[in-house]
């Protein structure tokens, strides 16, 4: 796929099926976001899902969306190609709807258990999303990126637990969770010093304690 301007957020798949919304989008960004998107497409679906359904919304790191601490949903972003122009970045959003079958997914709720309705408007929640990636796009080409680490932070699932992160690389880092840094990297308290780990590098990241 070429790119064809730093401006571009387009969708390339939507459907729903059994319950389950899959949603495929390509995006083209300034070169270095790799790591901080993770942290800005999950503000992006908590704010659609807020809008569009009226529910709260919590992020576990780096890639879960959950209500009252259950997994309703999750991403996964694959970095495509680089040109001058930007970075190209594949996001595919997995959010079940009201599907009864969705734990073969490690999905431990849906949206409509929150709402207590299957019939929400689910078209509007994707249209929604679609927007507020777009926006979320536009922020980062301008360079604003505070704003969506603070809203991730008050978000955050995972601050306070206790953790043990298993990295690509095999290498295991437990402790406290202390928060995120500027680039959505989470900060862990280890041994008695702070460690940062990008969502990049992390295999698989396990709560201890609570």
């Amino acid at each position: 796929m070429a790119i064809s301007g730093v401006s571009d957020v387009a969708i390339e798949a939507s459907g729903i099926s059994k319950g389950v919304l899959n949603i495929s989008l390509s995006i083209v960004l300034p070169q270095g976001y790799s790591e901080l998107l993770y942290v800005v497409i999950g503000v992006c679906i908590a704010r659609a899902a807020e809008s569009a359904l009226g529910i709260d919304v919590g992020l576990r790191w780096p890639n879960k969306v959950v209500l009252r601490n259950k997994t309703a949903g999750f991403y996964r972003i694959e970095r495509l190609s680089e040109s001058g122009e930007g970075t190209l970045y594949r996001v595919n959003i997995t959010l079940n709807l009201y599907s009864n079958t969705a734990r073969l997914l490690g999905l431990d709720t849906s949206l409509s258990s929150e709402l207590g309705d299957e019939r929400a408007d689910w078209e509007s929640l994707i249209t929604r999303l679609v927007s507020e990636v777009k926006e979320a796009a536009r922020h980062l080409r301008e360079g604003v990126t505070s704003r969506f680490i603070i809203e991730y932070s008050r978000r955050f699932a995972n601050l306070g637990e206790e953790v043990r992160a298993i990295l690509k690389n095999d290498s295991i880092i437990e402790g406290t969770v202390m928060g995120l840094s500027r680039d959505g990297s989470i900060i862990i308290m280890s041994g008695g010093e702070l460690r940062s780990i990008k969502p990049g590098s992390i295999k698989e990241l396990r709560t201890l304690w609570p």
